[in-house]
């Protein structure tokens, strides 16, 4: 029984002060092994930075990597840049609000958020949600309380919080109190890719952040402004065709992360259709997976089940929610109905003009 028990402790990651709780009650059971076996776990071994040598060279090391600093920096998402822009003024002559930056991967939240950040007399505590337990949370709230400037929280994944942990923040967020205890007025930056679970769960939580922004899928244009920026920012000795760079925003699924991806290849192998074989690119942006299920979907005579089309791809139903349906849904080559999912016009057409190229 304990062995299990130390299983599941293990599973849901418990730590801290939580663990103490629950180790001194297991104890009280009486079993003589059982805190020693649940000792092994009662914190996360902590990586000891005195330990690590540090690099010595002399030569300067090359920026490998281009993130806007500022709004102007930042392309595309024009409607989102002036919502940032009014509630920037807001905190500078008014008071602290919260944000709430819901997107999809790749599209730039966090690079927003430390944009926010940096518009601000501020000072930063970057943390991805899945590491805040009660320990933590009380560190982080320490930080905010000894902050000279503005404190500025930016959670991660923040779809992610435990429950536990999103009850506590309410009082927090609306009052900057805590069972009678002040809490210095801060800014709190939440990022996510699933909005929709935090509304379904936590709804009062979601009300809580006064500004709440969506970004938009970027558009051909605003992928090849952004792949020019890059480029002249990071590899500004390497000259690129416009056209492969057209195509490279034509084939990257409107997604600023993959483009950059795809560019660093043509940079080496300098032939874009190589670039989009080595990623695995068929036809119009859709890769191989997105086309199995279009045909899966043009086969079947009755709409398919999200579980039995993963199960027949070979992948979880996650991955194959987040990775392929929601952007053949949204691009229109399939649809999701009350009995399941099947092809659209537009994908029977892509599968006729993948046939005639063959």
């Amino acid at each position: 029984m304990i062995g299990d028990l130390a299983n599941k402790i293990k599973e849901s990651k418990i730590v801290g002060s939580d663990l103490e709780a629950v180790l001194l009650s297991v104890c009280a059971l009486g079993d003589d092994k059982k805190e020693e076996d649940l000792s092994l776990i009662l914190k996360l071994p902590e990586l000891n930075i005195s330990q690590i040598k540090e690099y010595q060279g002399t030569e300067q090391v090359k920026k490998f990597i281009f993130r806007p600093q500022n709004l102007s920096e930042y392309v595309g998402q024009e409607k989102a840049k002036k919502v940032i822009k009014t509630n920037l003024l807001k905190i500078k002559k008014l008071r602290p609000v919260h944000f709430l930056i819901d997107g999809l991967k790749g599209h730039g939240k966090s690079t927003l958020a430390k944009i926010i950040a940096n518009s601000l007399d501020s000072e930063c505590y970057e943390i991805i949600a899945s590491e805040i337990t009660l320990d933590k949370l009380t560190e982080i709230i320490n930080w905010i309380n000894t902050c000279e400037k503005l404190p500025i929280i930016f959670i991660d994944e923040i779809h992610g919080l435990d429950g536990k942990i999103i009850e506590i923040l309410y009082p927090i967020m609306e009052d900057y109190k805590i069972e009678g205890k002040r809490i210095k007025p801060f800014v709190l930056i939440g990022a996510t890719t699933e909005k929709n679970v935090l509304v379904q769960n936590y709804s009062p939580f979601v009300d809580r952040f006064q500004v709440q922004i969506t970004l938009e899928r970027y558009m051909v244009d605003d992928i090849v402004k952004i792949l020019k920026q890059y480029k002249e920012k990071i590899y500004p000795e390497f000259k690129v065709d416009d056209n492969d760079l057209k195509t490279i925003a034509e084939n990257c699924k409107f997604t600023p992360r993959i483009a950059i991806s795809m560019l660093e290849d043509l940079l080496i192998i300098e032939k874009v259709e190589e670039v989009l074989d080595m990623h695995n690119i068929i036809i119009d942006g859709l890769d191989s997976v997105d086309i199995k299920i279009l045909q899966i979907l043009d086969k079947s005579e009755k709409p398919v089940g999200e579980e039995a089309l993963a199960m027949m791809l070979g992948l979880s139903r996650k991955d194959y929610k987040f990775l392929h349906e929601a952007y053949l849904i949204e691009m229109g080559y399939m649809a999701r109905g009350r009995t399941g999912r099947f092809i659209t016009e537009k994908g029977k057409k892509v599968l006729e003009k993948l046939d005639k190229q063959s």
